[in-house]
């Protein structure tokens, strides 16, 4: 995986059509809305109702899968995880928010966070009703404090199954 291409491909070509899982899993700060709540304004349940005048986060805001960085079937709407990159002074960053509950479990999902953490990226899980967790790359532990909602961390030498499998167990059949 070549990271510093993830960060922004505005040549994709697509476009959100009918996915709105980002109104959803995110947090609007200018409208005062937290994440993994319905935001008031996309009433339609697919397109936002004050698009020409949204808010600035929502006018920066494009997913993985908007930029061209994921297959067909990881669309928000259709993985349950709006996923973006984010460049900041610690390094490359992921944040993986569910839409659907549920959807951090998936044995993809986990390894592609251990994939992740392999390519150096700090990776937040951001779960429906949960606190979130940031996991760290080994290499950049020395450098950063970072405070664990469990006081684990992944690292590309643990199998994505052997961590989560504890977790997993916990999220309810659907």
């Amino acid at each position: 995986m070549n990271m510093p291409n993830l960060l922004r491909s505005d040549l994709s070509g697509r476009s959100c059509g009918e996915c709105s899982a980002c109104c959803t899993a995110l947090a609007i700060h200018e409208l005062k809305k937290p994440p993994h709540k319905a935001c008031p304004n996309c009433s339609s349940g697919t397109r936002c109702d004050i698009y020409p005048d949204r808010p600035d986060s929502c006018r920066a805001f494009r997913c993985q899968w908007l930029d061209g960085h994921s297959n067909e079937d990881e669309r928000p709407d259709k993985s349950g995880l709006v996923r973006a990159f984010f460049l900041q002074r610690s390094g490359l960053h992921m944040t993986m928010s569910e839409f659907r509950p549920g959807a951090l479990m998936d044995p993809a999902v986990r390894a592609e966070t251990c994939e992740l953490l392999g390519g150096d990226v700090i990776v937040t899980h951001m779960p429906f009703g949960k606190t979130w967790e940031t996991y760290v790359p080994e290499s950049r532990l020395e450098n950063l404090w970072v405070f664990f909602s469990e006081r684990r961390r992944v690292t590309d030498h643990t199998p994505a199954n052997e961590y989560f499998a504890e977790s997993a167990q916990a999220v309810p059949a659907t």
